[in-house]
């Protein structure tokens, strides 16, 4: 991951790679596009999964359209995702 300290995605795209540092496995990759729309815009969390992981950017752009409702369908996929993010300090997930 090659971005300058001063991109805001930055502190994003490491708090990823801490949560999933083998890869977002694949029953999990649409439950966390999902749970970062929460949070963030489309084009934010394309970017930031497509940095992290080294994904074409279009292709997760046009996979996080979506998401949410899909992830919605998964709850143990999602409170697993919300977990995994938890555990590497995505503090958004505090209520």
């Amino acid at each position: 991951m090659n971005l300058p300290d001063s991109d805001p995605l930055k502190p994003v795209c490491e708090l990823l790679v801490r949560a999933f540092p083998q890869g977002v496995p694949e029953h999990l990759y649409i439950p966390l596009l999902g749970v970062l729309a929460e949070e963030m815009s489309f084009r934010a969390i394309s970017r930031a999964i497509a940095v992290a992981f080294t994904k074409n950017y279009f292709d997760v752009l046009h996979d996080s359209f979506g998401a949410e409702s899909e992830a919605a369908q998964l709850p143990d996929a999602v409170a697993e995702v919300r977990s995994k993010l938890s555990d590497a300090g995505y503090y958004a997930l505090d209520d």
